[in-house]
């Protein structure tokens, strides 16, 4: 008589359109959730989801052989949806499972969270975002709600979220402009029952009409930009003459002088109006009548005429001649030093063309070889500053300015494509000096020296390195490629700084002062540092003493460690070392987190016991001293830490019924039990050396350990 099969066989092929989910939704190391979600629901529709359960068990091949068939053809078709949705990387760490429960279980192991470190991630990240305005709302809602979903399909119902609470999340996370807009859907009364359709609706209606609520305010926005920045269709008419200069002349901001064609300053500032008497020939301020322009221009003309007419000119047309050329060389003129009045050596102002060639650069600094003192017309350039109360600053020709203030100025300069900085000491601030002035007179009394040739100049420090370069101008000047360093600026890491102080010199510092600046470390290092030149400006005093700094011997000592005991008295299995590693962060593939070692006295032999919970330390030592008496030892002692998990009322108890006594360390002292600590040490350099060398998943360290100490045994 025909029996049916206690198993039906299930249609895989009316479900091969949903057997397989997308590339990205594979099974990978952080889809856990979602994808065991995706999977039940998958599980459930093939009809095969109690398979992996193991709630379905195999018929008798003998009573029912269609059955067990049909039951292993079922159960097949649920480890291949399974595998189907599985990365290929992961795979490998999967094995062969022999069937879906076993294959369900192992998956469950390497990726089911064991504490709830994730899901508290997953909360701190929902209540700790933000929008502010101008960000993307609609983006935002969308992360909002990746992090409610990944909290709600845990299986801890202690951490989900209800509706309610998601929508007050949502509230409070959208910038304070939305308030207004979010306090009539969010809260209900508790005393009355609540019937407002705003207040009824569930998070996803919400997120809906924020979004809504986001597409109306930006359309708003833009029609507001459109108006705002749209152009009129007719053509304003152009303005006359008066107007285009009425107007320049109201809404300019830049500065700029008509008689000394400067831009650092008006012509109601320019000192050349107001400190020096008008020109007898010309009648205009700013020059005198040896230096006028007009007079010399009539001159030449007149000596012109002359040359046509056929008149040589004799002695008196030579002697005109040098004196002009003799006007020309000094337009570089130089004032004196006396006792109260501080000095400088500047050019002829009233040369238009030669200012405009080199004055409008107002960072950069001209060098000159008769000025005496460095002056600059920025009060922010200084990084020292000491008030000189307007000392009278006065020169030939009967020109006289007022010096502010003195102080040291750093000046940057790039040569070859390398930086440096230098440091110029006493120089005067000057505020209506047109230019920086860089004094090459006081650069040679510090010891440096210059060269020149072909129309630049090089400056080079006393040790022969060239740091500084400049372009010949008209006057004789040299325009230097130097810009001011503010105060307060910080130079870049590529940057060599150089300082080079024209009045003092950097004083050299003790070894003992700079093992305090640098933190304490050894005198040693410290003289790495100077032998291979390692720090900028790092000038020691080499014939300075190095004392023991007592801070540091007190910092950094240590306890001495216990003498070895050289001698081994006991017999194999009396005396074990036993000691407790753990916990470690990533679960072995047998789920265990802890390992206990056994380390005999005599031959050092280790043995080891893997475990899931430190509370299993004490049946491993039974197990343990058990073993040594099957195997015909007489185990005498243990050694341990005072670790709880050793030292209870249970093992004590258990140890005194057996004879054996429990040898303890002192209080914080586990170095004593140093045998078992070092074969610690070495077991677990060993599993990390394994597993790095060929690049295994980590929780398969426990056969690694296992493995090192087998090699060592």
């Amino acid at each position: 008589m025909y029996q049916l099969p206690s198993i039906i066989a299930v249609r895989g092929m009316e479900n091969a359109a949903i057997i397989r989910l997308s590339g990205d939704d594979l099974l990978n190391s952080t889809n856990w959730i979602v994808w065991q979600e995706r999977m039940y629901i998958m599980l459930q529709l093939c009809e095969v989801y109690d398979y992996t359960l193991g709630l379905i068990e195999k018929p008798n091949l003998l009573l029912d052989s269609q059955g067990a068939r049909n039951w292993s053809k079922n159960d097949n078709y649920a480890k291949h949806l399974l595998t189907l949705n599985i990365s290929t990387t992961k795979m490998m760490n999967l094995g062969r499972p022999g069937t879906s429960f076993e294959c369900w279980k192992q998956l469950l192991t390497l990726y089911k969270n064991k504490t709830h470190d994730t899901i508290i991630a997953y909360t701190c990240n929902l209540h700790q975002l933000r929008a502010v305005d101008g960000d993307d709302i609609p983006k935002h809602l969308v992360q909002l709600r990746q992090y409610f979903l990944r909290i709600n399909l845990t299986a801890d119902p202690n951490f989900r979220i209800s509706g309610a609470q998601f929508k007050v999340i949502i509230s409070s996370s959208l910038p304070q402009s939305w308030d207004t807009f979010t306090e009539d859907y969010v809260g209900q009364r508790t005393d009355i029952v609540e019937i407002n359709p705003k207040k009824l609706m569930n998070s996803q209606e919400f997120i809906g009409i924020i979004r809504e609520e986001y597409r109306r305010r930006t359309g708003r926005e833009e029609e507001s930009t459109n108006l705002v920045i749209q152009k009129p269709h007719f053509k304003p008419p152009k303005p006359n003459l008066a107007q285009r200069i009425s107007n320049n002349t109201s809404n300019s901001t830049q500065k700029w002088c008509s008689h000394c064609k400067c831009k650092n300053h008006n012509d109601a500032d320019c000192h050349f109006l107001n400190d020096t008497p008008p020109c007898s020939f010309c009648g205009l301020k700013g020059h005198t009548d040896k230096t006028c322009q007009k007079k010399r221009k009539k001159e030449k003309d007149e000596k012109g005429k002359k040359r046509k007419s056929g008149d040589n000119g004799g002695g008196d047309a030579k002697r005109q001649k040098k004196d002009v050329a003799n006007v020309v060389e000094e337009e570089v003129i130089s004032f004196l030093v006396n006792r109260e009045d501080y000095n400088y050596d500047t050019f002829d102002v009233s040369d238009s063309l030669a200012m405009d060639e080199h004055v409008s650069y107002y960072d950069e600094w001209v060098a000159d070889t008769g000025t005496t003192s460095h002056i600059t017309n920025r009060r922010d350039a200084f990084i020292t500053y000491q008030v000189l109360g307007d000392k009278i600053v006065s020169g030939v020709g009967g020109l006289r300015t007022y010096a502010h203030g003195i102080g040291t100025v750093e000046v940057e300069s790039i040569h070859n494509g390398q930086k440096y900085l230098l440091r110029l000491e006493n120089v005067l601030y000057i505020p209506k000096n047109p230019n920086n002035l860089l004094s090459l007179g006081r650069w040679d009394t510090s010891g440096g020296r210059y060269t020149g040739g072909g129309g630049t100049i090089t400056l080079i420090t006393k040790d022969g390195k060239p740091i500084a370069s400049g372009q010949k101008i008209s006057n004789n000047l040299y325009r230097m490629k130097l810009t001011i360093q503010k105060s307060g600026s910080s130079t870049t890491k590529s940057m060599t700084v150089t300082p080079q102080t024209y009045l003092t010199s950097e004083s050299s510092q003790s070894w003992e002062t700079w093992h305090k600046h640098f933190s304490h470390i050894s005198y040693s290092g410290l003289q790495k540092l100077l032998d291979l030149k390692l720090v900028n400006r790092f000038n020691v005093d080499t014939q300075s003493p190095k004392p023991d700094c007592i801070p540091c011997t007190e910092a950094k000592q240590t306890v001495k460690p216990f003498n070895e005991s050289s001698e081994r008295m006991t017999e194999p299995g009396e005396l074990t070392h036993i000691d407790m590693w753990g916990k470690y962060r990533i679960s072995s593939i047998n789920g265990n987190q802890y390992y206990v070692v056994f380390v005999d006295d005599r031959g050092r032999f280790t043995s080891l016991d893997f475990t899931k919970m430190k509370d299993e330390a004490v049946q491993s030592v039974k197990n343990y001293v058990t073993h040594l008496k099957t195997l015909g030892r007489k185990p005498k002692a243990l050694c341990f830490d005072w670790g709880k998990e050793f030292i209870n009322e249970d093992l004590r108890k258990w140890c005194a019924e057996q004879g054996i006594e429990i040898q303890t360390t002192a209080p914080y002292s586990p170095a004593q039990n140093g045998i078992a600590e070092r074969m610690n040490r070495t077991l677990v350099e060993l599993m990390h050396a394994m597993i790095n060398a060929h690049g295994h998943p980590e929780f398969l360290w426990e056969h690694a350990v296992a493995h090192a100490a087998y090699l060592r045994n």
